[in-house]
């Protein structure tokens, strides 16, 4: 009698070790799932606010395009041209309408100073 209680208390004793298992087995799973849902916001997220930055890059841009137009207007001595490494020289130099005579340019994204009759200061 004792023998066979203490054989089906083990066996309650390893089932119950088994739905613990099962139970963290169902519970890491539920944290995985979370994990990868709170991936893929993050993800969402983060391009999101890339797609948001680069709006804002294209609009300052526009500004600055815009600020240069309204100053290359005032000072027909002196154009100032904004490029960006993408944008090939001869199309700015087209937009111009002339030929210019000289470029001081800078590194990475450029402003690019052009002068038309009238040495650098």
């Amino acid at each position: 009698m004792v023998y066979r209680l203490n054989q089906r208390r083990a066996a309650l004793l390893y089932r119950y070790h088994e739905l613990c298992d099962e139970k963290a087995a169902r519970r890491l799973d539920r944290i995985k799932k979370f994990e990868e849902l709170a991936g893929m916001e993050a993800e969402t997220e983060r391009r999101l606010q890339m797609n948001d930055l680069r709006e804002l890059q294209e609009r300052i841009l526009a500004d600055i395009k815009l600020e240069l137009a309204e100053f290359n207007a005032h000072q027909p001595e002196t154009h100032i041209v904004f490029r960006n490494q993408s944008e090939p020289l001869e199309q700015l130099i087209a937009e111009l309408g002339e030929v210019l005579e000289e470029e001081v340019p800078m590194q990475g994204d450029q402003m690019s100073i052009f002068w038309k009759d009238s040495p650098p200061l």
